[in-house]
């Protein structure tokens, strides 16, 4: 737009000196018009420039309020953190060792040592089947099931026993003392110290069912 106060444009022919009709190049020069139309066009589109380029004001920051979270959008749904890779594998094993009779009834291999361990106990006269008294409590058993393995890894046999529940046990009326099942580390050191003073030869041998040769002098129900 233009008001009243504005110069009046003015062409630039006004404004050079006449051209001298003795010059070679006077009717060579070229000359440039303004006119008030085009003048008004540049100058209306430079003050539309300039709004446009101005930008709208801002609100302050707050400096208070909690940063924004981003959300990943990486998807791991299933799968295991990195520093579990390494222990994946030792999970998996090929041998099923039963921790129930219901489990082991109807597998050969276990059955066949159930009956090996049942034929030890009527072998050596664990125990003497009797009618339950009532006025007697008595020790519940359990079945314990286990494998037996060579140095390199292979099953050597599959072992089963029936244990007696010892928790349930009183002491002073189904027993008086306890004994170890194991020998002492010392013990076995002080053995081996021995037969290499001596030059003695050493051997190895599994005895089956060993605690069954021992002797109560308690009765009791089981």
């Amino acid at each position: 737009m233009f008001s009243c106060d504005d110069p009046p444009i003015v062409s630039m022919d006004n404004m050079l000196p006449p051209d001298d009709p003795d010059s070679p190049s006077s009717s060579a020069s070229p000359t440039t018009s303004l006119s008030s139309s085009s003048g008004a066009s540049l100058l209306a589109s430079g003050t539309g420039s300039s709004s446009s380029a101005s930008s709208p004001p801002t609100a302050p920051v707050d400096s208070t309020s909690p940063p924004q979270l981003r959300r990943s959008i990486r998807s791991n749904k299933g799968v295991p953190p990195t520093h579990h890779q390494d222990y994946l594998a030792f999970g998996v094993t090929s041998h099923v060792i039963p921790t129930h009779y219901k489990d082991a009834r109807g597998d050969p291999v276990w059955e066949e040592a159930m009956g090996s361990e049942f034929d030890a106990h009527h072998a050596n006269n664990t125990w003497t089947v009797v009618d339950r008294p009532s006025d007697t409590p008595t020790i519940g058993s359990r079945w314990v099931y286990t494998m037996k393995m060579f140095p390199d890894g292979s099953i050597e046999r599959h072992k089963a026993r029936v244990m007696a529940l010892g928790y349930s046990q009183e002491q002073g009326v189904d027993y008086h003392e306890t004994f170890a099942l194991v020998a002492r580390m010392s013990t076995v050191r002080t053995l081996l110290a021995v037969a290499s003073m001596k030059n003695w030869p050493l051997a190895k041998l599994d005895v089956k069912n060993a605690f069954l040769h021992g002797d109560l002098d308690e009765v009791i129900y089981m």
